[in-house]
């Protein structure tokens, strides 16, 4: 379409065909003037029924309502290589917002097969078995020309095309994978299949694709694997053991407190505060008062039981604990915000694990702009390189060499020998082999006294900022779970909005530190000096309960609820 009067007819024709399979092959076609990319001058548009618009944004006028709502649902999913940038490009050029868009490289890497070659031109050979026209003549050809000619227009169809159909490859791949998976989906009538295909598309939209990672699980077969691994394998190893024991105590008079696991309860017994009430399923009732019982919503969730599958997809096998505010934010959040963390601690499949862990990704770096953190390349470091003691520990490590291989030449060994001589301070014959050793073994990296985490400073920021609090961050976290995994088996209660209630009651009861009550929900005022690390460290601020309700003096002869939570679950009490 190169003018207005072109779209008669095909709006309506595009709605109908994604309303039977809500899928369009995507891609953008531009010029770049001096190394600097010009506005997308061609969208290209497949749908599965075989219907190609090839829009020239320069000269077609404005995209009718009816495709600009389509090309915005989130539900229509557009599908290609690289279709998050191209979204980005049409709005930032064009005003136009794209929804719902999925790289097919996390579907291909997923689906396995593929190989390392993750372009549109590699996966159409790999998945397809067909060569695409990539001659780099017609690629970097002249986009916005008064007419394009028809190598270009047969280009440019092939590009949304092939998307399409490596995509429905896929999806066959994926649903055929066992003898049992396809013999299952011949019975799904084509609500199903619809049903099918978007709670697989929705796992990956738009989900960024890092082309180095990508290639590697390529290349390993893994699937998807998260951006920023814990340290240490055993962060991400399955449970062995079932998280929720679903073992319920109760107060003297019988009142349930809440769930918790079975070595906690035995635990009451063991001490001779608890007594047994019945083995299966275990209950225990206490033998004193608690200082707290739940109340509200907020007190009801812990106090059901909850099964142990993910929350995503419902798996019940090989599951991973998932922290649903990541606890490089949470381990600087006042204790009152970090008593009942069960609730933020939910069950994934390792493969939702991955991918959420990939969306989390995303919003930290959003976050990190929206507070004025600088991430990438120039983002401050832990550690600074001493470049004077890398050198001096490169040069001893040279001689160190040498002593069994004797290849430095003359001229060379005597400028290593200066770098060492030069940093110990002692003449030729004081260079002994124990100094060499000792300049091998230089520590080059320094701590860098002004490094501030990036959590630390996000904290900070909501702290001070007007018109935020803690418990907005929080919530923002829960809300970005809702939105990127659309988890289905979520616990009864499970709410965005639960510590608000919870702190509430607790406040209006007077059984917390208010001044860490207003720490969460109104913060310090900007330029007040408050300085986070130093309140991490006092006593006080470990410690949620209010100090002037006496409870401090009584928590050994009278727990607190909160100290009836699985431990397993609950986040570690050091440091705020």
């Amino acid at each position: 379409m190169s003018c207005p009067g072109d779209w008669a007819g095909l709006a309506t024709t595009l709605r109908r065909h994604t309303a039977l399979l809500p899928v369009l092959g995507m891609d953008c076609e531009w010029v770049s003037e001096e190394g600097r990319a010009r506005p997308v001058a061609l969208l290209q548009l497949a749908t599965a029924g075989g219907l190609v618009v090839l829009a020239r944004l320069l000269t077609c006028g404005p995209l009718p309502p009816d495709v600009r709502r389509v090309l915005a649902d989130p539900e229509v999913f557009k599908v290609g290589v690289a279709v998050a940038a191209d979204s980005r490009k049409l709005l930032a050029g064009w005003g136009l917002e794209v929804g719902g868009c999925v790289d097919l490289r996390h579907l291909a890497v997923e689906v396995g097969g593929a190989g390392d070659r993750l372009g549109l031109e590699g996966l159409a050979d790999s998945v397809l078995g067909i060569r695409l026209d990539k001659e780099w003549g017609v690629r970097a050809g002249d986009w916005e020309a008064a007419t394009l000619d028809p190598r270009q227009v047969a280009y440019a169809a092939n590009d949304a095309l092939v998307a399409v159909a490596i995509l429905w490859e896929l999806l066959h791949t994926h649903f055929t994978a066992t003898w049992a998976a396809a013999a299952a989906s011949l019975l799904w009538d084509e609500a199903r299949l619809v049903a099918e295909v978007a709670a697989l598309l929705a796992r990956f939209v738009d989900l960024e694709f890092s082309s180095k990672e990508g290639r590697a699980r390529a290349r390993e077969g893994r699937g998807v694997t998260p951006p920023l691994a814990a340290k240490g394998r055993h962060h991400n190893s399955t449970r062995k053991s079932p998280l929720y024991h679903n073992c319920m105590l109760q107060a003297p008079d019988g009142q349930v407190l809440c769930t918790c696991d079975t070595k906690k309860a035995r635990w009451y017994v063991a001490k001779g505060i608890g007594e047994v009430v019945t083995e299966e399923p275990l209950v225990v009732r206490l033998r004193f008062e608690p200082s707290g019982r739940p109340e509200g919503k907020a007190g009801e969730y812990y106090l059901s039981v909850k099964p142990n599958i993910c929350v995503v997809c419902g798996a019940s096998e090989a599951y991973l604990r998932k922290n649903v505010v990541p606890h490089e934010y949470r381990r600087y959040f006042p204790a009152v915000m970090k008593d009942h963390q069960s609730h933020d601690v939910l069950l994934m499949c390792v493969h939702c694990h991955q991918v959420s862990n990939l969306h989390d990704g995303q919003l930290r770096r959003r976050l990190a702009e929206e507070c004025g953190v600088i991430l990438g390349k120039d983002e401050p470091v832990k550690l600074h390189e001493n470049f004077q003691l890398k050198r001096v520990r490169s040069a001893g490590r040279a001689l160190q060499a040498n002593r069994r291989r004797a290849s430095i030449p003359a001229n060379r060994l005597v400028e290593l020998q200066a770098v060492l001589l030069e940093h110990f301070g002692v003449e030729q014959e004081g260079l002994t082999e124990e100094l060499v050793d000792e300049a091998a073994g230089a520590n080059f990296l320094e701590e860098n006294g002004e490094y501030v985490p990036q959590s630390r400073a996000v904290v900070q920021h909501f702290l001070e900022a007007s018109g935020r609090s803690l418990l907005q961050l929080e919530t923002r976290w829960r809300r970005h779970f809702i939105h990127t995994m659309k988890p289905r088996f979520l616990p009864e209660l499970w709410s965005v909005d639960h510590q608000e209630e919870r702190l509430g009651v607790k406040a209006k009861e007077n059984r917390i530190d208010l001044a860490q009550y207003r720490l969460a929900t109104t913060g310090v005022a900007k330029g007040e000096g408050f300085d986070l690390e130093q309140y991490r460290s006092t006593r006080g601020a470990q410690l949620g309960v209010n100090p002037e309700a006496g409870e401090l003096n009584s928590r050994e002869s009278s727990p607190d609820i909160r100290e009836l939570v699985n431990p397993e679950v609950r986040e570690p009490a050091a440091g705020i």
